[in-house]
């Protein structure tokens, strides 16, 4: 987030008993989200951001490749909304 010059305005974590996790980080430009079934081998990653004051099409990109790269994930689901 911060090495793409986006503006983190709030972020929360929480932790649950049987291992899974998630997070958000509220952006000015909108959100990150992430939630993990650690014992379904399963996580849905959200990434928002508006492109209202500048294309951030090529930064929610580099977003997701990052985290799906982190977790060495196969995707079983992506969509892309252009905003």
């Amino acid at each position: 987030v911060d090495s793409l010059g986006l503006v983190k305005v709030g972020e929360v974590y929480h932790d649950f008993p049987e291992g899974g996790f998630t997070g958000v980080v509220c952006l000015a430009e909108s959100h990150v989200s992430i939630h993990t079934w650690p014992e379904h081998g399963y996580a849905t990653f959200d990434v928002f951001l508006s492109s209202y004051r500048r294309d951030n099409e090529l930064h929610t990109v580099k977003i997701y490749e990052a985290v799906r790269g982190f977790f060495e994930a196969t995707v079983l689901f992506h969509q892309q909304v252009k905003r």
